[in-house]
């Protein structure tokens, strides 16, 4: 006959159910904080998703601005430190930029913008299309360009814009 050993002698009434107990909230902790962290994500990305929304709002708003020559709505929605950049390398500040969009002869008649990209990182947002754009005097160029965007107090304002002419074959 054997004799069972100190380990295999059967605990005192209820100490099974304190373990259970015990490995029962750590899950319980463990699987709240995987709902936490999992809904911050989903809210994370939610917020990125209103920030693309809202950067393609702008540009809207800046495509409609510049076909009326509004100079107002371009001031509201450039950046103090603007730097824009033409195909032919000329630079702009945000008051020559608005001053040339504006003027009788600078109003556009067309921005058709096309394969356009967002990438939001805070509150900074990358944007790439091509673009034709018809100026005042009828002709169109074809574009590519890349326009960066900062959120400030004021909402989404463009900081930088830079141009470069497409190749007749990539129009």
């Amino acid at each position: 006959m054997q004799i069972p050993s100190e380990s295999a002698k059967p605990s005192p009434a209820g100490a099974g159910d304190k373990t259970f107990q015990a490995l029962y909230e750590i899950d319980l902790v463990s699987m709240k904080t995987a709902i936490v962290a999992l809904l911050l994500f989903c809210s994370s990305m939610f917020a990125a998703g209103n920030a693309e929304k809202d950067v393609l709002a702008a540009i809207d708003a800046w495509k409609e601005a510049a076909l009326k020559g509004d100079a107002a709505a371009l001031g509201n929605l450039y950046h103090d430190d603007l730097a824009y950049t033409h195909s032919n390398a000329m630079t702009q500040n945000k008051a020559v930029a608005i001053a040339a969009e504006t003027a009788p002869n600078g109003i556009y008649k067309g921005v058709q913008m096309r394969d356009v990209s967002v990438h939001v990182y805070g509150d900074c947002a990358i944007v790439e299309y091509k673009l034709d754009l018809t100026h005042f005097a009828g002709d169109t160029a074809h574009l590519h360009e890349i326009m960066v965007w900062m959120k400030s107090a004021k909402g989404w304002q463009l900081l930088a814009r830079h141009a470069t002419r497409l190749p007749v074959a990539a129009k």
